[in-house]
């Protein structure tokens, strides 16, 4: 009877053991789009490296969730966090696309990105003709003083292909995140002289986690962002965000 009750024991603390081992396995999945978008976040080397993974990784130790940091294409995920097969995109913003059913829960601010048109030194304040930008980047109005008439545009497949039109001076414009011009400079050792030409239009975005189904989540990483804040201003250090409108 002794050894009927030990075995009965034996089973359901096992049992117990395996429950507990599955739910601390289950991933979450952040889908991010792929491509290479470094400071920010890049994909391209196999594994989610820059500022948005260090943070969601950071999170996970501090919160006890396990997240899977996956890259995907832009309308795949679109498609799969309102299908729910993956449970969070990264980054987004109420006002973009992948919130066209406006059923999407959002996480407060964690970055800003300032984007603009980025130019030659030695065409500060002329008349923007050319731009070169990344396709699906929407153009903020451009200032009627820099004008002279309608320019072109050509569009890239990223930052890294419009930013070397610009270097080849193809074009006299590049219309790209600032974050993203900085680290090209620094990974391409560029010796052009290059500024923001600020006057002529910009943009500002805030990024944001989103979900559909996982709002306490939310809850807890928006109480982790405030508790934490010192930790977000130091990895934005390392990875060189937040310096303003400076360039080189």
């Amino acid at each position: 009877m002794k050894a009927c009750s030990r075995f009965f024991i034996h089973l359901l603390v096992l049992t117990c053991f395996c429950v507990s081992s599955g739910a601390s396995a289950t991933e979450l999945v952040i889908a991010f789009p792929e491509g290479n978008y470094a400071p920010h976040y890049d994909s391209t080397s196999g594994t989610m490296q820059g500022f948005l993974p260090a943070l969601m990784r950071q999170f996970s130790e501090d919160s006890g969730n396990s997240f899977s940091l996956q890259a995907m294409p832009i309308k795949r995920y679109q498609a799969f966090i309102q299908s729910g097969e993956v449970d969070f995109i990264l980054p987004s913003n109420p006002e973009w696309s992948d919130n066209a059913k406006g059923n999407l829960l959002y996480s407060s601010v964690i970055m800003i990105s300032r984007s603009g048109f980025v130019r030659p030194l030695t065409l500060r304040g002329s008349p923007i003709r050319d731009i070169a930008t990344v396709t699906g980047y929407v153009l903020p109005e451009i200032n009627q003083a820099f004008l002279a008439g309608k320019p072109n545009i050509y569009r890239t497949i990223d930052t890294h292909a419009s930013l070397n039109m610009l270097k080849a001076r193809r074009v006299d414009a590049s219309y790209a995140h600032l974050d993203f011009v900085r680290e090209w400079i620094k990974k391409n050792n560029v010796d052009m002289k290059l500024y923001f030409e600020a006057d002529a239009g910009f943009d500002h975005f805030s990024y944001h986690l989103a979900t559909r189904k996982h709002g306490e989540i939310i809850q807890t990483f928006n109480r982790w962002l405030t508790r934490e804040t010192a930790t977000v201003l130091e990895l934005m250090e390392e990875y060189g965000l937040g310096k303003g409108m400076s360039i080189n």
